[in-house]
């Protein structure tokens, strides 16, 4: 599998590179060099492995995330109807596998996440213990994922990760270690059917699961949030009732002229204005300033029986604001249905684009799925990215994008969906532009070798300069770069016997040869390379 770098800023304002899971301090390279721009064209759909696609995009171009990946339900859903149910070696396989072990995460992603974030990979170890072996793979898998998706965010974005009670607490921990707890916005609780309870002929032991947990995030304390909705015409009827002469509807609202009397004295605000005043010391809500302001605007007036009046026009108002408790939208119905049984209802995921998101922005799904977010993106006038492991994919968004977006038909978005089979590094797969011109790799010798104190991480002996070479520690192969935090100077011992591994590889393979030294690094004992065991 190839991997690609990715630069993020951390505190302090340090640049650094994230390369291939690692994190490197960059050398000469500032945000600045480069200007960050998409790698890859709108309304892009990939088809293939999502981890390698994501590392191939470039850094902060998304303003908005929102996915619904897998939850871990351990459970196998069927194919769709009307879908290759075959793969491409003719087997028959399901629609949409969401049961892990750790044999379906391949071993690199543990090396590297093991190594580069050990933190993390600790907090899917305790998942093991605490859950499951199915938990921890499925975290290991989601936690590359997601690392790669906070570097593809803007700073201004956000993400809206939906799920279950299957994986919520943990998946919440992930987040909070990757994101930082202090940019956890919301859990936004959906409330998905209407029954609480399956049809059984025993008594229930539980109470019933109808609800999906939204966990919204912000890669900073600087992001787009609009949380309202609009009213329906019986709900402006209701709550706007009253017209002025000019024709414009309105509510009452003066009940917020005055603080009330359990909100205790502000003296500050007690003042005359106009023959008015609040008896109770609590006083007005508003300053005399901002008092006068809105009289002026007409959304203060005094009526005819000398009473005052606040007024909040139609045109005045934001919307409704429903909180984090959404039991509004139904689910899946009619027309809009895929056949798919995980899929979720497009007014959802246009709440969350409308919301967090501004026209022309662009919206990201690495698990699309059904392709909801494309589409609720789409409606909305907003740029959109997809990628989903399913071959069936591109029939899938063609199908929903003709039948949901527009009136057009799939023929009319064939035409203008860009579809790329992403199944092996030279076949589709984005590369990043965004990096700047990359040295020949061999001219960091001498720096790698005072960092390392002379000491070969393949066997961890010291060594004299003289026997030492620069090499990868993600093989060019597998798509290694030659950016400095891929590189490492190595014996010609180890060199020699890396060949295409990775540097956890070579590692591993001297600590089972007796080649590894676990003394003090070494340095009491320097020898010849040649002198190996």
């Amino acid at each position: 599998m190839g991997l690609r770098c990715a630069r993020l800023t951390f505190y302090g304002g340090h640049d650094w590179l994230f390369i291939y899971g690692k994190i490197e301090e960059t050398i000469g390279q500032t945000a600045s060099d480069n200007a960050l721009k998409m790698n890859c064209k709108n309304q892009t759909v990939f088809i293939g492995d999502n981890l390698p696609i994501l590392r191939g995009l470039n850094s902060e171009i998304a303003d908005l995330i929102a996915t619904d990946p897998p939850w871990n339900k351990e459970k196998r859903f069927n194919h769709v109807f009307g879908t290759n149910p075959k793969d491409r070696k003719g087997k028959t396989k399901p629609g949409f596998d969401d049961a892990w072990t750790l044999d379906d995460v391949k071993k690199e992603e543990h090396e590297l996440l093991n190594s580069q974030h050990p933190d993390i990979y600790h907090l899917c170890t305790l998942a093991r213990k605490m859950h499951s072996e199915g938990m921890m793979a499925y975290l290991v898998m989601m936690s590359s994922r997601m690392l790669e998706c906070h570097r593809i965010l803007k700073e201004t974005g956000t993400l809206y990760f939906h799920c279950d009670h299957t994986a919520n607490a943990y998946i919440r921990m992930l987040l909070d270690a990757i994101f930082g707890k202090e940019n956890f916005r919301n859990q936004i609780v959906w409330k998905r059917t209407i029954s609480d309870q399956k049809g059984s002929q025993y008594a229930p032991k539980q109470w019933g699961n109808n609800t999906d947990h939204i966990l919204f995030y912000s890669k900073s304390d600087k992001y787009t949030l609009k949380p309202y909705r609009p009213l329906n015409a019986e709900e402006i009827e209701a709550k706007f009732n009253k017209t002025d002469k000019d024709g414009r509807k309105y509510r009452d609202d003066s009940s917020s002229l005055f603080r009330a009397k359990s909100m205790g004295p502000r003296p500050n605000l007690c003042y005359e204005w106009k023959g008015f005043r609040n008896p109770s010391p609590a006083g007005w809500r508003l300053c005399k300033e901002r008092l006068e302001e809105e009289f002026q605007k007409g959304n203060i007036v005094i009526r005819e029986d000398g009473k005052l009046e606040r007024r909040q026009y139609l045109e005045d108002y934001p919307g409704y604001k429903p909180g984090n408790l959404w039991y509004d939208i139904p689910p899946v119905l009619g027309n809009e249905k895929s056949g798919w049984a995980t899929q979720k209802p497009v007014a959802l995921y246009s709440r969350f684009i409308l919301a967090s998101s501004n026209e022309g922005d662009l919206v990201l799904d690495p698990f699309c799925g059904c392709s909801t977010t494309l589409v609720a993106a789409e409606k909305a006038g907003r740029e959109w990215i997809g990628i989903d492991r399913d071959e069936n994919a591109e029939t899938m968004v063609l199908g929903q994008l003709g039948k949901l977006a527009t009136s057009q038909t799939p023929e009319f978005w064939r035409k203008r969906v860009i579809i790329r089979k992403c199944f092996d590094q030279h076949n589709g797969w984005p590369v990043r532009d965004d990096l700047g011109k990359i040295p020949n790799y061999k001219k960091h010798f001498d720096k790698l070798y005072r960092e390392q104190s002379g000491i070969c991480p393949g066997c961890n002996w010291y060594r004299d300069a003289h026997v030492m070479t620069v090499d990868h520690d993600w093989p060019r192969s597998k798509g290694g770069r030659d950016n400095i935090g891929n590189l490492r100077v190595l014996c010609l011992g180890c060199n020699s016997a890396k060949g295409t591994k990775t540097l956890a590889q070579l590692i591993a393979r001297n600590k089972k040869k007796g080649i590894w030294n676990y003394g003090l690094y070494g340095r009491e004992t320097p020898i010849d390379a040649t002198n190996r065991k």
